[in-house]
């Protein structure tokens, strides 16, 4: 079964979810110092390099984040 992800070409405002897995273990490690697991957060911009991508949150604007370890929120709608 594939994981869900988020889509590296979400606009601005796609709603993600946290969901700590996918990238690098020292970039998980990083992530869950800042970030809450399964958490709802916005895109402000994502950078698509040729091997990687980056999310920047609307809610935590200096710091960048491996796409892989977010999945898209359907709808917009938060966990219940």
């Amino acid at each position: 079964m594939m994981t869900p992800s988020m889509d590296i070409y979400s606009k601005p405002g796609t709603r993600i979810r946290f969901k700590d897995n996918g990238g690098y273990r020292e970039q998980r490690e990083s992530a869950l110092q800042i970030l809450s697991y399964d958490e709802v957060y916005t895109v402000a911009r994502i950078d698509v390099y040729s091997s990687s991508s980056f999310v920047v949150l609307n809610e935590i604007p200096l710091r960048s984040f491996n796409t892989t370890m977010f999945e898209e929120v359907e709808n917009g709608n938060s966990p219940n």
